[in-house]
């Protein structure tokens, strides 16, 4: 066994050699084969003394081993777990056929002060002169509160808009312009409102586009019904695919949304009050189970803007990979 990786702890040394094979030897110099691991490479070693784990890399999974003071046990792929977040499908609504997607008022959709909201999209056919297309929107006649959208400025360009109303028949639309758009390519957009200076921040693929101000300082909480695809009507129907869905009643930073827009949530984060991952399901992954019910059959697609994350050479939470920096990359030692 060739050892590559060596790791002091306490009072004892471990090493990691290119089989896989992880050794431990105590101040007694005494050698012991703590885990034979056949088939394997052996690609790194750290310990960590915040919760008194070794981890491991091999075969592009991060592995880990501990707790080191207590009972230590080994844990192999640690990163993918049962509940390992994965993309696999978006929704596809056809406008042609005015599907979309529906669910009654709830408290948890009835926000009224900062609000977030972020979606992949592909648009499948060109916007007309002036047409207006809806991600989002709880917007009934004299029972308004938000929607999210894009329109077509009247001159080729597209925009990206957020509207809000403070009574439940006005409005104010927060507008910045998309920049370059295409038919058939996936796009993030995600737009923040923070209700104390009436300031809207729109992000196109993790970048800020700028931001739009008004004058609201709060959304109306009203008793319309939450469409995903539509206005309420329904009408301007999404005409393509959409994908991972978030509906927050927090304000998200710019680092927030750029870490984490290409990678799926688990659905416990905080402030997250709705998300639709749309994986073969209308479910909400949070636990406000906020479902939705689909209108008109829309269907499924495994054309998804970011891929699964399975393992760490896929993984888009770069946070997450095994950084080996500080380890002792040892001369070559046969065992």
């Amino acid at each position: 066994d060739l050892i590559l990786w060596a790791q002091t702890i306490g009072t004892d040394d471990y090493f990691y050699g290119d089989t896989g094979n992880l050794y431990r030897r105590t101040s007694a110099a005494a050698w012991s084969n703590v885990r034979a691991v056949t088939s394997s490479s052996g690609n790194g070693l750290r310990y960590f003394p915040e919760d008194d784990y070794l981890y491991y890399a091999r075969d592009k999974v991060i592995g880990r081993y501990g707790p080191i003071s207590g009972t230590p046990s080994f844990t192999d792929d640690f990163l993918a777990q049962a509940n390992d977040p994965t993309n696999t499908y978006s929704v596809d609504f056809e406008a042609g056929s005015s599907q979309y997607d529906t669910r009654a008022d709830t408290a948890s959709l009835s926000i009224t002060g900062n609000i977030s909201m972020e979606c992949w999209f592909k648009a499948e056919s060109a916007f007309t002169t002036s047409e207006d297309r809806y991600f989002v929107a709880k917007w009934a006649a004299g029972q308004t509160s938000y929607l999210f959208r894009l329109s077509e400025d009247g001159a080729g360009g597209i925009n990206a808009s957020l509207g809000l109303s403070s009574n439940g028949s006005n409005s104010e639309n927060y507008v910045k312009a998309f920049g370059t758009f295409s038919t058939g390519v996936w796009y993030h957009l995600a737009v923040t409102w923070q209700a104390s200076t009436s300031t809207a921040t729109f992000y196109k693929d993790g970048v800020s586009l700028g931001t739009a101000t008004g004058a609201f300082t709060a959304i109306f909480d009203s008793t319309s019904a939450f469409l995903v695809g539509a206005l309420n009507g329904p009408s301007n129907y999404w005409d393509g695919q959409i994908d991972d869905l978030r509906v927050w009643n927090t304000l998200r930073t710019s680092t927030e949304v750029a870490t984490n827009y290409q990678s799926e949530l688990v659905g416990t984060e905080a402030g997250l009050v709705a998300y639709y991952k749309f994986n073969s399901a209308h479910t909400d992954a949070t636990a406000n189970a906020n479902d939705l019910t689909a209108t008109n059959s829309p269907t499924y697609t495994a054309n998804v803007p970011f891929p699964a994350a399975a393992t760490v050479s896929s993984r888009n939470d770069k946070d997450q990979y095994l950084d080996t920096s500080g380890n002792t990359n040892t001369t070559p030692l046969v065992i």
